[in-house]
């Protein structure tokens, strides 16, 4: 870690920041091949471990009510844009290091780990969220979190319909995008109609 100190310094007067570059540093530099040796997943788990830190620190924002969402017009639905929380964050990993985070979290301050637990590579996509002071992350599907970066992009409801629809067929996609839209909710991934 100190070769990666030396090649990001601190620019910031919080050590907060400090980690900000650190998987790109452990996927990039050829020193930091002895840790991907070791741990063949450390780039991802530094993702997900900046994740929650932004997650923890983003800016408060009210959540999304569903009141406001019953007052909608049934025309008006397709245009409708959804501002997101800022706290959310959506990973696309190449390891499940949702995992290993579950496992610490679980355990005690005196178990120690010997070596990384054992992984197998897996295309992995997850969302990091906080609803007001609980940091929280789970895997979703490869649908889920196109939605989810089609909607932090400013996309409307309709566009992201469109796209449930071209997954799972017409006959199915009101239904889908109405589950996905009350998880989002239910979450407090969502924060205000844009």
């Amino acid at each position: 870690m100190k070769t990666y100190l030396l090649a990001h310094p601190p620019s910031y007067p919080s050590l907060r920041y400090a980690g900000k570059d650190l998987a790109g540093f452990l996927e990039t530099e050829p020193f930091a091949a002895i840790f991907a040796r070791r741990c063949a997943y450390c780039a991802d788990l530094a993702r997900l471990e900046w994740a929650l830190i932004h997650a923890f620190d983003a800016e408060d924002a009210p959540v999304l009510a569903r009141e406001a969402l019953a007052g909608v017009a049934p025309e008006a639905w397709a245009s409708l844009r959804f501002k997101a929380s800022p706290a959310l964050v959506v990973l696309s990993l190449g390891w499940p290091v949702e995992a290993v985070r579950k496992r610490f979290d679980r355990e005690s301050d005196e178990e120690t780990w010997q070596a990384p637990p054992a992984l197998e590579p897996e295309r992995t996509h997850v969302r990091v969220w906080r609803r007001e002071e609980t940091v929280s992350y789970r895997a979703i599907p490869a649908l889920e979190a196109e939605l989810l970066r089609t909607l932090l992009r400013g996309e409307d409801f309709g566009v992201l319909c469109e796209r449930v629809a071209e997954e799972v067929g017409e006959g199915q996609a009101a239904a889908q995008a109405a589950r996905f839209l009350e998880a989002w909710v239910s979450a407090g991934l969502l924060c205000a109609l844009a």
